[in-house]
């Protein structure tokens, strides 16, 4: 990129913006976390930013870095630009990297047009989009309670085994996408995977007292129960919307393996089997309970 870039001048006005906030990558991450509901700007999305390796794309975190950073930085004597000024210098960066991106596109006729249509996948992204449907399984009955359940003061251990079991593998699981596009939504989901986590590891797994769920303990008050509620919550609407991001991102890369024609008990998990669960389904070790758990979609029963 040349000196004229939109892209150079987008993050070069952000660095300055940063610098005159005084504010660093972590605290900013911190500031964001701490919001209602959560606006996530990781270390690496914000470096991606400020290095002018990407463009923001989602206007939510873009308006809130900004809001941030001009509120701290006038302390400090430097006017505000206002929002509207650093969307329409963002909108120049994508624009120009839209433009950029077909004038390298050669003239093809229709026929290689077609056979780059239908081109396979990398096969390093294939793999790595089958191991994340191993560990969360597209359309589980995991998902179907997370998404319908209105409360999380008992969770199911058919769901948080599922859960908490999927999120080491898949945070250290290397090496990154080859997709660019894919390796941010990747970094959210596991980020989003951690922060549901890190609530289902603080409930109490009341299953020797006859319930097979993890329950939220009582701190002292009912307040302060109804908060950590609250809390998981928050986590469990997070996590929703950047799985469902991947996966549709994974959909329109055609990386997702096609819909069996009737149920199947393959490791993907794509159509749940029918009958009851936990017998006949591939089992994985529990890690984050002590116990055995069924990598999908029960678990062992206990012994008596």
């Amino acid at each position: 990129m040349g000196e004229s870039s939109a892209r150079d001048r987008l993050a070069g006005e952000l660095r300055k913006l940063k610098d005159a906030s005084g504010l660093s990558c972590t605290q900013i991450g911190t500031q964001g976390k701490n919001q209602t509901p959560i606006v996530r700007l990781s270390r690496g999305k914000l470096s991606g930013w400020f290095r002018g390796e990407y463009v923001p794309e989602d206007d939510k975190p873009f308006k809130y870095l900004i809001e941030l950073l001009e509120a701290r930085a006038k302390r400090n004597g430097v006017p505000p630009q206002g929002v509207g000024w650093w969307r329409a210098l963002r909108k120049e960066a994508a624009d120009e990297r839209d433009v950029s991106a077909a004038l390298k596109e050669p003239a093809v006729s229709s026929a290689q047009f077609v056979a780059q249509a239908v081109a396979a996948p990398h096969a390093g992204d294939v793999a790595k989009a089958a191991r994340l449907l191993h560990f969360l399984p597209l359309d589980g009955p995991w998902l179907r309670w997370l998404e319908n359940t209105e409360t999380m003061f008992k969770v199911p251990l058919t769901v948080s085994d599922l859960v908490c079991d999927a999120h080491r593998p898949l945070e250290t699981d290397r090496p990154d996408y080859v997709d660019r596009e894919l390796q941010e939504v990747h970094r959210e989901l596991i980020e989003a995977l951690g922060a549901l986590c890190c609530e289902l590891n603080g409930m109490n797994d009341i299953s020797d007292e006859g319930q097979d769920v993890l329950e939220i303990s009582y701190p002292g008050t009912s307040a302060e129960r109804n908060e950590l509620n609250r809390q998981a919550c928050r986590a469990r609407d997070e996590f929703i919307p950047a799985y469902t991001k991947v996966i549709s991102l994974l959909n329109a890369k055609g990386l997702l393996p096609p819909v069996p024609a009737g149920p199947s008990t393959s490791p993907s998990g794509s159509v749940p089997p029918s009958g009851s669960p936990g017998r006949d389904t591939h089992l994985a070790p529990n890690s984050h309970r002590g116990g055995p758990a069924a990598q999908y979609p029960g678990r062992l029963e206990r012994s008596a």
